[in-house]
């Protein structure tokens, strides 16, 4: 919508825009949770189903996987923007049509991955995989070309759509019964703190004139750390699905 919608630097309409979608996404949200009657939960959700009794290393485990999501998500977003700017003259509207595509990567992937039906442990086997299509991604944003771009922004949007719902979920099942809230914000603010960092990476990173390749080189490690620490969660965890 910034892409579509900006005027040079003015930002207003895409903002108000914005704005106005938030608040009626919030409306028809409050609207549907008005019409549930509280009668159709009637155990009021007071035990988590499948819990799972974790040690703390696990939690810890989720915790730095929860950061480097937020990593990659991060680094992918500002260094798609820089090289498309910097190396590929791309406008506005080209630069946020790509970050959008990720979204709409993410939602299809989103769609086609959490069912009902599936099993956590089935879920827990996919966070490896994910972390390492988002390593490669971040390896290959640095050179190539523009298909090169678009396939960065495809492989970090299908990876980006399954880790922090999943490691939220093992988070809810592993963590003690009535502090699954306080796990779940930090899980949240870690994951905006790894966001964070990752755009301040990529600003260096993916520069034309002069890139940090040994930059590039530590957050792809510490993505591919993510993957091999994570991969072996489900065996120290303590679960009949497992």
């Amino acid at each position: 919508m910034g892409g579509l919608f900006a005027n040079g630097a003015d930002l207003r309409l895409p903002v108000v825009l914005a704005s106005l979608l938030s608040l009626g996404a919030m409306a028809a949200a409050l609207r549907t949770h008005a019409a549930k009657r509280p009668q159709a939960y009637p155990a009021a959700m007071t035990t988590i189903a499948e819990h799972v009794v974790a040690p703390r290393s696990t939690l810890a485990r989720m915790a730095f996987g929860a950061v480097m999501a937020g990593l990659a998500m991060g680094a992918m977003e500002v260094g798609v923007a820089v090289r498309a700017r910097e190396v590929f003259a791309l406008g506005s509207t080209g630069v946020g049509l790509m970050i959008s595509g990720c979204s709409v990567v993410m939602i299809v992937v989103q769609l086609l991955v959490f069912r009902p039906d599936r099993r956590p442990a089935s879920l827990w086997r996919l966070l490896a995989p994910s972390f390492l299509l988002s390593a490669l991604a971040l390896a290959l944003l640095g050179i190539g070309n523009l298909w090169i771009l678009r396939g960065v922004v495809v492989l970090v949007g299908a990876g980006g759509g399954i880790l922090l719902p999943v490691i939220s979920l093992w988070i809810v099942r592993a963590a003690r019964q009535g502090v699954h809230g306080f796990h779940l914000g930090l899980s949240a603010a870690l994951n905006a703190f790894g966001q964070a960092l990752g755009a301040l990476a990529a600003a260096v990173m993916y520069r034309s004139q002069a890139p940090a390749w040994w930059l590039v080189a530590v957050i792809v490690g510490l993505v591919t750390l993510a993957a091999w620490i994570l991969q072996r969660l489900p065996k120290r965890a303590r679960a009949p699905d497992t």
